[in-house]
């Protein structure tokens, strides 16, 4: 214990500044530690020949969607894609893995657009499970109109 104390004291007799302390602390260690809040937007634009009649769109009901029709021939996703307790290198791996990929499927006159994974797994961490939050914005072409709840037809 004596020896602790001698370490707290400096030379002149006088204690040390706690606070110089704690900045240290938390400068050196803390950035380590850290998991925060990470946000990326992916676009993905995907063809829309002209012997498509009929789009379907089939997304998680967790995931946030949107759809907005615009001037053009072929669509867009515009994800945005929330997490929480992550750090960079787990968003870029999830990413690069294709894990918010879409895949058009043509069959015929229909096109489905799905994740090129349905089934997203959680994510774990050391820290626990990955807190992820998915907003979808579909852009498709102005000359299809909803049918249904992810149904869309040319007009």
């Amino acid at each position: 214990m004596n020896h602790l104390l001698r370490l707290s004291v400096l030379e002149n007799g006088s204690q040390p500044c706690l606070m110089k302390n704690w900045i240290i602390f938390f400068i050196l260690v803390l950035p380590t530690a850290i998991f925060g809040q990470l946000k990326r937007d992916i676009h993905q634009p995907f063809a829309i020949s002209d012997t498509i009649k009929i789009i379907t769109v089939n997304f998680p009901e967790a995931d946030s969607l949107s759809v907005q029709f615009w001037p053009s021939n072929n669509g867009m996703m515009e994800l945005n894609v929330d997490m929480v307790e992550a750090n960079d290198a787990i968003l870029k791996y999830a990413i690069e893995k294709g894990r918010y990929e879409i895949l058009p499927k043509k069959n015929g006159e229909i096109l489905a657009l799905t994740y090129k994974h349905v089934k997203r797994p959680a994510i774990e961490t050391k820290m626990g499970t990955v807190g992820e939050t998915i907003q979808l914005k579909l852009f498709l072409p102005d000359s299809f109109k909803p049918i249904k709840k992810g149904e869309y037809k040319r007009e």
